[in-house]
């Protein structure tokens, strides 16, 4: 079992209790000491053991059960000749308590019953006393935090004299309120080591890191930086708005068209990925919808329209990151159904697709960070039934950026 050693800590053994005994007889038996490197070490008396105010942890190893009563063997290593190799004591209860310096050790438990006679004699079980040392711990870099952040907070240190078993916190001067965390490895430099604790909202905590035999060190007040994370624009635009058409060509737009201003709605989504300062670059999807409408006394003709889009963007300040144009080129693909009543009887639906190229201009106004308005044109060139049209659609946008 290891145990805590230092001057004034007390080491603990204990044992089942045998039934109709009425003492105990304990030997202790030391086989190698950890000498210091000052000073002879080695067993305190009875008398000594029983000053010391301190506790230690235990963990039970088994023995073995070579030796016998009161037998001295040779310790394994070369110590002053003075040292006591086996020491005994003599109890009623169910354990011992005592002082002794580092080193390894044994011991074994005799039972005796009311007239003094050796009922029972146990194994051997080692243990191991350890010195116990005071942690050291130095803050190795300066602590930021993100405000508003619910990460773990990640404080780099430098650790001497920790164990795994060593207990770390951070506590609130004001409060004295402790929260404890955890000893890792740093993922960004290996060999180096971080304490982790849950998030915290107040600049000014100590660490304190407690090692298993009790001795305690804290550090300087922390000075937790609390910022606000720059915010990295993804340079997404999102944008819907209206406006209208016009068409050229021979094309059903030309021939069913009867109304002076055709309205459009407007919906597209750009990203541009590429450059720095004023000149950036990217893609863009679209979408634009329409209906041209046809009527006299025996006809109807609705053609409900969709166009898809394409491109390439480019993007130009003039201001940064206030006002800048805005340049494409791409390609478009039309969709039109052609739904048509005679004399209040219904045709049957005629649908029809054709590709075409766009080109357009846009000024893109920003007048807060994250709002965007957008005026200008786009001009599709589509082919369809063997002839080009053209149409042309000024529109007003207005959405936001990421």
């Amino acid at each position: 079992m290891p145990l805590s050693a230092q001057s004034r800590f007390v080491q603990r053994v204990e044992w089942e209790s045998e039934p109709n005994a009425m003492e105990y007889k304990v030997e202790i038996e030391l086989l190698e000491l950890d000498l210091p490197d000052e000073g002879d070490g080695g067993l305190t008396s009875e008398e000594e053991a029983s000053g010391a105010d301190e506790e230690s942890e235990t963990q039970a190893e088994e023995g073995t059960e070579e030796g016998e009563q009161g037998e001295e063997e040779t310790a394994t290593n070369t110590e002053p000749e003075t040292i006591q190799k086996n020491h005994y004591f003599t109890t009623t209860e169910t354990f011992i308590e005592f002082s002794y310096e580092p080193g390894r050790y044994r011991y074994r438990v005799y039972a005796y019953d009311f007239l003094g006679r050796e009922t029972s004699v146990s194994n051997w079980q080692n243990f191991e006393i350890i010195r116990a040392l005071e942690p050291k711990v130095t803050v190795r870099d300066k602590v930021e935090v993100e405000k508003g952040s619910k990460e773990n907070l990640v404080i780099p240190v430098d650790l001497d004299f920790v164990t795994s078993e060593s207990v770390v916190v951070l506590v609130d001067p004001e409060t004295n309120e402790e929260i404890e965390g955890v000893i890792e490895d740093d993922p960004d430099y290996p060999g180096e080591k971080v304490v982790v604790f849950p998030p915290v909202k107040k600049p000014d905590y100590k660490i304190k890191i407690t090692n298993p035999g009790g001795l305690t060190t804290e550090t300087d007040l922390l000075d937790i930086a609390f910022i606000k994370k720059p915010y990295v624009r993804k340079n997404i635009n999102i944008q819907l708005g209206g406006g209208t058409f016009f068409s050229f060509g021979e094309s059903f737009f030309t021939v069913y068209n009867q109304a002076v201003i055709n309205p459009i709605i407007n919906f597209k989504i750009s990203y541009l990925p590429f450059g720095s300062e004023k000149n950036w670059f990217g893609f863009e999807v679209g979408a634009q919808g329409t209906n041209v409408n046809y009527e006299n006394s025996l006809l109807n003709v609705n053609l409900p329209t969709e166009f898809f889009e394409l491109s390439f963007l480019y993007q130009y300040y003039f201001i940064q990151d206030v006002l800048g144009l805005n340049v494409k080129l791409g390609a478009a693909m039309g969709f039109t159904q052609e739904l048509i009543t005679i004399n209040s009887v219904d045709l049957e639906t005629v649908c029809y697709t054709y590709p075409g190229g766009l080109a357009g201009l846009y000024l893109i106004w920003y007048p807060w960070e994250y709002f965007s308005l957008e005026l200008g044109a786009e001009c599709l060139a589509l082919y369809f039934s063997g002839s080009l049209t053209v149409v042309v659609s000024p529109v007003l946008n207005m959405g936001f950026r990421l």
